[in-house]
């Protein structure tokens, strides 16, 4: 009998499909390799919103560059040498990127594109002639990636603007949601990656063992970490994301390398401190900061005394066990306004308490009503918790609707013990239980979504740079190429074109005469 369905596989054979009417009954057949871009935008729309953005010019404008007094003044600029970087994003490789801007076709569009976007601003140009590879790399040495100075510039420039776009799109809008009910729009999502060198070792040496000859072989001196059981050289990428509800609505932040011996959390709350600064410039704020399982206590009392609100699991026990700590008595107000103490105790995030019963003590566990904070004197916030005792069977009638307040922070005794308990180890503001938690956690797999995306774009999903300071400068090309992107299917969906001036991306039809 006949198969009802198949697919052709590698040997020619038709094989009976085995695991649904979607997929396929053999499991090594050939995929077609494809770079999931957030858009579907041609590599030359794509160029032109760059060079029409402003943001690409008011980056341009901010760095400073210093010319030699001596030697032939560069005859290319700031502006065509970012293009370059930006290409190279969307092609794969500088040598790609020049080779495609050579075309005096494609350089006259893009030349036209920033003389119609701002026509007013003689400043906002193009030379005639794109920058070739030798200029690049010479500009690109001197004024761009020579120092980790140029780069720690180049990437504050690109935050501020990241966060200026992100309110453009009217993320962390206070109209979204509440610092009780923080929004995926109020939410600061982060992440890290680990990026491999573009050389698989750090000997730059290699002695051949039957000759005994000594070779020396190209390696990447930055690149000193390790990930896994590879043993690979590489970096560690930690970043900062903003995502929307519409598809597509993602901001790059920031991003950053974690420098030796720093955790990855501790690196996430210095991005987070930044943005939060650069907002309130926009009168703008974020509500909540979401991480994997590498935010530790620490950190999360960090986010909570910048008056944020951490969201992450709870780690497991050693035994494979639910996390739990007593928090002490707490004095819980009853509907009646009468007082009844009751021990709390966090377990997995959520307050519990223990209401007596005919079959002895039975665990609920609280709800949360509503979460505040104030600023201290110093500057910080503290933040606490409103939890409510549920109506259910076991709990008394008397009891149902008892609110108390329990604080979120850690206080100095328990971080100073010889044994440090802080009770954000075990205790979260939002907990899994939490119908809020699913949405803001969530926010978590754009910044995947992303790490996934950029290294579809790079040769063998290793560095197509060596060092840090190149590696760095490279991720934020394409965090503008992306945060431009964005910008582009905001201006389409909502007709605001402030962010590319004058300009209009052409029509896709053909307007046909009737």
């Amino acid at each position: 009998m006949a198969p009802r369905g198949g697919l052709r596989t590698n040997d020619g054979t038709i094989a009976e499909r085995v695991d649904g009417a979607e997929s396929s009954g053999q499991a090594n057949r050939i995929r077609e390799r494809r770079v999931h871009s957030p858009a579907a935008y041609s590599i030359q729309m794509r160029l032109d919103a760059m060079v029409a953005c402003r943001l690409l010019w008011d980056l341009c404008e901010d760095i400073e560059l210093v010319e030699s007094s001596t030697g032939r003044r560069t005859t290319t600029t700031i502006a065509a040498v970012m293009v370059v970087d930006l290409a190279a994003v969307l092609t794969g490789s500088i040598r790609s990127a020049v080779t495609y801007l050579n075309d005096p076709a494609t350089w006259k569009r893009l030349v036209d594109v920033a003389e119609e976007a701002w026509p007013d601003n003689p400043a906002r140009r193009l030379p005639p002639r794109p920058a070739s590879r030798s200029q690049y790399c010479r500009f690109r040495k001197r004024h761009l990636t020579d120092r980790a100075e140029q780069v720690d510039e180049l990437r504050e420039l690109t935050r501020r603007l990241s966060v200026e776009a992100a309110t453009e799109i009217d993320l962390f809008n206070s109209g979204s949601g509440s610092f009780s009910r923080p929004s995926r729009e109020q939410t600061i999502a982060g992440d890290a990656t680990y990026v491999k060198a573009a050389f698989n070792t750090n000997d730059p040496t290699l002695t051949d063992p039957i000759t005994g000859e000594v070779r020396t072989r190209r390696v990447d001196d930055d690149a000193t970490w390790t990930a896994g059981n590879e043993k690979s050289p590489g970096y560690h990428l930690v970043d900062a994301v903003a995502q929307g509800t519409t598809p597509g609505a993602r901001i790059i932040l920031d991003a950053t390398l974690r420098p030796h011996g720093t955790g990855d959390g501790a690196v996430f709350c210095d991005l987070v401190e930044a943005i939060q600064h650069d907002l309130s410039r926009h009168d703008r704020e974020a509500y909540a900061a979401t991480y994997d399982m590498a935010l530790h206590a620490a950190d999360q009392d960090r986010l909570l005394d910048l008056g944020l609100i951490p969201v992450a699991k709870v780690p497991l026990t050693k035994k494979k066990e639910r996390a739990q700590r007593r928090l002490g008595p707490h004095t819980f107000t009853l509907s009646n306004g009468t007082h009844q103490s009751f021990d709390v105790i966090a377990v997995d995030g959520t307050p519990h308490i223990e209401v007596p019963t005919t079959a002895g003590l039975c665990p609920v566990m609280l709800e949360r009503a509503q979460t505040k904070r104030r600023r201290r004197k110093n500057g910080a916030y503290e933040v606490a918790s409103f939890w409510r005792i549920p109506d259910q069977p076991v709990v008394a009638i008397r009891l149902v609707g008892a609110t108390v307040r329990i604080r979120n922070q850690s206080t100095p005794k328990e971080l100073n013990q010889s044994t440090p308990k802080p009770r954000t180890r075990t205790l979260r503001v939002i907990p899994p239980s939490d119908p809020s938690y699913r949405e803001i956690f969530g926010t978590r797999e754009s910044t995947e979504s992303m790490h996934q995306h950029w290294k579809a774009t790079l040769v063998n999903k290793r560095a197509r740079t060596v060092g840090a300071n190149r590696l760095r400068h490279a991720f934020h090309c394409y965090q503008m190429s992306v945060n431009i992107t964005t910008l582009l299917r905001h201006a389409q969906q909502t007709d605001n074109w402030d962010m590319f001036g004058a300009w209009r991306p052409p029509q896709r039809r053909l307007q046909l005469a009737a």
